[in-house]
């Protein structure tokens, strides 16, 4: 990512609404005990053979996600904290302003730059307005502030895959989409929520985080993917919408699954 980029903010309250904000673990504590939702979307790879050490790309994926299986299939799991809601961030002022500014979480500190280094910044897909990339009041887009959030947030992506993997299992989440082709977001109440992250940071302090021995179960749409996973031996479930980019409600979790 070039540090050059300019942009100025226009306080227009878009990267707020509709969201599904990664988090931390511990700013997913924090969300949930300041009357937030949270809920974990899981994807995964099939991961056969171990990367080229010159493949950024995949030693990155390798770094996100931890070794599981799905029937006879060897798989990585990718999984993702994220604060979840529908219309404005309840933080959100009616001015625009964050009314929680000082404890908001990292991904908020770096957008509208990129989490990930190997991500060409393309302003067409971020939310904010043209005049945002276009004002006489131009600011350095990656200044320290956001630099070291940056650094802060794949620290702890990476630092948290296996307390993450922990979490899936005292939620009992074992579904996932195929990276690519969709994605699937597990919600549970707060209440659920918070007793499995108090149990989880009780496993962390006492170093007792386990490896994942679930049978991870690939969620899809696509009649194809159904035929590979079949061919290799893993475990699936078929799932029908009746147009790409729909969701689907399930017991627990909502599928996505995106177009070809």
């Amino acid at each position: 990512m070039k540090d050059e980029v300019e942009f100025s903010c226009t306080s227009c309250g878009r990267c707020c609404h509709d969201l599904k904000l990664p988090l931390s673990v511990s700013e997913a504590k924090n969300w949930l005990e300041r009357g937030g939702e949270i809920g974990v979307i899981c994807d995964l790879m099939p991961w056969v053979d171990e990367p080229d050490p010159a493949d950024k790309v995949s030693l990155r994926k390798k770094s996100l996600s931890f070794q599981a299986r799905s029937g006879l299939l060897s798989v990585r799991v990718n999984p993702v904290l994220v604060a979840h809601y529908e219309g404005a961030c309840p933080h959100l002022l009616s001015d625009f302003r964050c009314g929680q500014y000082d404890l908001r979480p990292l991904a908020c500190r770096i957008y509208p730059a990129e989490v990930n280094p190997l991500q060409v910044l393309d302003p067409s897909s971020k939310l904010c307005p043209e005049d945002a990339w276009q004002s006489k009041d131009f600011i350095p887009l990656i200044d320290h502030g956001v630099r070291n959030a940056i650094e802060a947030m794949n620290e702890l992506a990476a630092l948290e895959v296996s307390a993450k993997a922990n979490l899936c299992r005292l939620l009992s989440i074992k579904s996932a989409a195929l990276a690519n082709q969709g994605y699937v977001l597990h919600h549970f109440d707060r209440l659920t929520c918070m007793n499995a992250l108090s149990e989880l940071f009780e496993l962390m302090l006492a170093g007792l985080l386990v490896p994942d021995q679930s049978d991870w179960s690939v969620i899809t749409h696509r009649s194809e993917t159904v035929d590979d996973l079949k061919s290799v031996g893993a475990s699936f479930a078929h799932v029908h919408l009746k147009s790409p980019n729909q969701s689907l409600e399930l017991p627990n979790l909502t599928y996505i699954g995106f177009e070809i």
